[in-house]
């Protein structure tokens, strides 16, 4: 049985009735950060919720938070920009301000690498294009921008915790894309697409979440995950030198095998809506994070790779690695209550303090205590090696831009309802 937690404390952030809030930070042991549609950054106590600062209409259109440091956190909006905040700064002060030349597109993901001296956002559908920008920390200006390799907007982009140089993004058209940053950009920052694809995933429905995951402690091999917006999921090896090494055909076929298809995951999970898979950086595997409305809970299960149990193995030689990933049910936590009966948007995780914080459209910031350790764990900040030698990766063919936006599904940065 899962252990139950129970909301000790919640707050609403002061905000007005009808609010949502869309995302929560850990910043450090002692402060949280957090944005709602309000449009606003809010700083607050990690330990009592209480407010510490709230810095409105930051944006017109907030879309994404993100974490630098411990001290600073990204913000972006449809507005077509990114913000800096330093809360040592009068408890949250602009500290600087990212833009891109010519028309702006709004905003709707981010990714930080601090150990590879770039941010980057992702770009909704605008005159037929959906871009990815990346900016140098150092200088604020703009050293890639990828155009064509999505048709859609970009929900999703995460920098590699294990190899700095890479850099991926999800779109509602379908596909996860892996950059080698580490190509060279031209002197307008508008590097060459396929230069830099390192890989494309067509995961076949649009994406909320994807990322990097690590199937074994200590080993270099790392899988993506994809989660798309009708909950189907499903786990891609990242390619690697062998594969690079054999012919495009065969690369292909590979990768096409080498998959862990779970498709809609709402049956086997019980739930109504899945909010996460969260990788853990220290180990292996992750926690998949599930919620229902009706019923009042969200559930955050581990998710771990058990191929390498002798057993697995043996019955799974065939198959192989991929298909070792495994939800085990019996050894998560159960939020009792959740938020009601409204979508909960974020579930944030501090493993030292053994402490859960979420946040939902009902407008509210709940603390979750339980007795026991939390055996999940929220991704932390890595600590990024130093650049490595470029790798020669093969190029896709490239793609036709769209004629006209397309009918799409409804990313979750918007006012989503199940």
């Amino acid at each position: 049985m899962p252990q139950i937690f129970t909301s000790s404390a919640s707050t609403n952030l002061g905000t007005p009735q009808g609010t949502y809030i869309y995302d929560i930070h850990i910043l450090n042991a002692s402060t949280l950060a957090a944005i709602s549609s309000t449009d606003s950054l809010h700083i607050f106590d990690s330990a009592t919720l209480a407010v510490k600062n709230t810095i409105p209409k930051i944006h017109n259109g907030i879309t994404c938070l993100k974490g630098l440091d411990e001290n600073v956190v990204l913000t972006c909006g449809r507005d077509g920009l990114v913000k800096l905040w330093d809360i040592r700064v009068g408890g949250g002060s602009e500290s600087g301000k990212l833009g891109k030349v010519g028309k702006k597109a709004p905003f709707l993901s981010l990714a930080a690498n601090s150990g590879y001296n770039a941010i980057a956002a992702g770009e909704e559908l605008t005159d037929h294009t959906a871009g990815v920008v990346v900016w140098d920390i150092r200088t604020s200006g703009v050293t890639r921008h990828y155009t064509e390799s999505h048709t859609d907007d970009v929900t999703e982009l995460q920098f590699d915790p294990f190899a700095a140089s890479l850099l991926l993004s999800g779109s509602t058209d379908g596909l996860v894309n892996i950059y080698d940053l580490k190509q060279v950009a031209s002197a307008t920052g508008d590097a060459d697409d396929d230069e830099a694809l390192f890989q494309v995933i067509n995961h076949g429905s649009s994406i909320h979440h994807a990322g990097f995951i690590r199937p074994v402690a200590g080993n270099s091999d790392h899988n993506i995950f994809a989660l798309s917006h009708d909950e189907k999921l499903t786990i891609y090896n990242l390619n690697d030198k062998s594969i690079l090494d054999t012919p495009i055909e065969e690369s292909a076929d590979q990768e096409e095998d080498e998959k862990s298809m779970w498709g809609d995951v709402r049956q086997s999970l019980a739930c109504e809506y899945v909010i996460n898979l969260l990788p853990r950086t220290s180990g292996a595997g992750g926690t998949l994070v599930a919620g229902s409305h009706q019923q009042q809970w969200v559930d955050l299960m581990p998710f771990n790779n058990e191929w390498n149990d002798a057993v697995n193995r043996r019955e799974d030689t065939k198959k192989g690695r991929m298909y070792g990933w495994k939800v085990v049910f019996g050894d998560g936590v159960r939020l009792e209550g959740g938020h009601g009966e409204e979508v909960v948007r974020c579930v944030r995780i501090s493993e030292a303090t053994r402490t859960v914080y979420t946040g939902g459209e009902d407008g509210l910031v709940k603390i979750w205590r339980g007795d026991e350790a939390i055996s999940v764990e929220m991704p932390a900040e890595p600590e990024l090696e130093e650049e490595e030698e470029a790798v020669d990766v093969p190029k896709p063919e490239r793609r036709q831009k769209n004629s006209g936006k397309k009918s799409r599904t409804t990313p979750y940065t918007t006012e989503r309802k199940k």
